[in-house]
């Protein structure tokens, strides 16, 4: 599936691929997704990706959660 790849883009080595999987690719999955498939196979490589090294990605990051939050049950966005 689609999602398995974007989860292993996100551990790439290459920032470069980070980036466009926080600034283009993972908003675009987590929307045609279902709830749980974003809650127990997306969010935990969003949440590596908040803790990356790089402060770019960091960033990056931390936009992609603004723009997708509201796609989250709450008990996922409160937690």
């Amino acid at each position: 599936m689609i999602y398995e790849k974007a989860r292993q883009l996100c551990s790439d080595e290459d920032k470069k691929i980070k980036l466009i999987m926080c600034d283009e690719v993972l908003e675009k999955i987590v929307k045609i997704i279902d709830k749980d498939m974003r809650s127990y196979k997306i969010l935990d490589k969003i949440n590596e990706l908040v803790y990356d090294t790089d402060i770019e990605i960091k960033a990056a990051t931390i936009s992609l959660l603004t723009r997708i939050v509201d796609l989250f049950p709450d008990e996922v966005k409160y937690n």
